[in-house]
């Protein structure tokens, strides 16, 4: 009987393996934030880059986490009128931490040398810090913030490529520039490789 449920154990372990895969990626994306004060003018999206590594448990259907470091770009400017003609455009040039969740479904069978995969969730965001020549800082911002994503993924071999949509939910900035919301939007092209698959 010890023997039966070593074997199972094994087995199981196996299988779990078996189902697990490993990746690191590397990317850019554009940032923008939608602000609702009217005072404050969001400039186009910026570029910015981003650092993955994440898990995908499953075959066909999959769930996959992990964490992204996302170095993020962008440009605010007050509204340009009478009592404020010399408006001075800011930078939040911000690093943050996202935790995504997301379950996917690849669209064709394992084991091909193409595949393709498509996928949503939730990912969770903190900002841990701002790079040189920002003008905010993680003290400006929420300690956690959330958001939808979807995105489309296809795999040749062990390499892999993502396009997601990171779509804001909640509040980024602590104050909302005094009044409105302020939510993060990222476009997300990320290029990688299968560490264990």
């Amino acid at each position: 009987m010890k023997k039966f449920a070593v074997i199972i154990l094994v087995a199981a372990t196996f299988a779990a393996h078996a189902q697990l895969s490993i990746k690191l990626g590397l990317g850019g994306q554009l940032s923008g934030f939608e602000l609702t004060n009217p005072d404050v003018d969001v400039s186009s999206w910026r570029l910015g880059n981003n650092f993955n590594l994440t898990a995908q448990y499953g075959n066909r259907f999959f769930v996959e986490s992990g964490l992204i470091l996302v170095n993020s770009n962008q440009a605010i400017k007050p509204v340009v009128d009478i009592t404020n003609p010399d408006a001075v455009t800011l930078s939040a040039r911000l690093t943050s931490i996202h935790v995504p969740l997301h379950v996917g479904f690849q669209l064709l069978d394992q084991g091909r040398l193409l595949n393709f995969r498509i996928f949503g969730g939730l990912d969770m965001r903190t900002v841990v810090g701002d790079r040189k020549d920002s003008d905010y800082n993680s003290n400006d911002m929420r300690i956690a913030n959330f958001g939808a994503v979807f995105g489309f993924g296809a795999n040749f071999g062990i390499f892999y490529g993502d396009l997601t949509y990171h779509h804001g939910l909640t509040n980024v900035f602590k104050s909302s520039f005094d009044s409105g919301e302020s939510n993060q939007h990222l476009v997300m092209l990320t290029f990688g490789v299968y560490l264990w698959r």
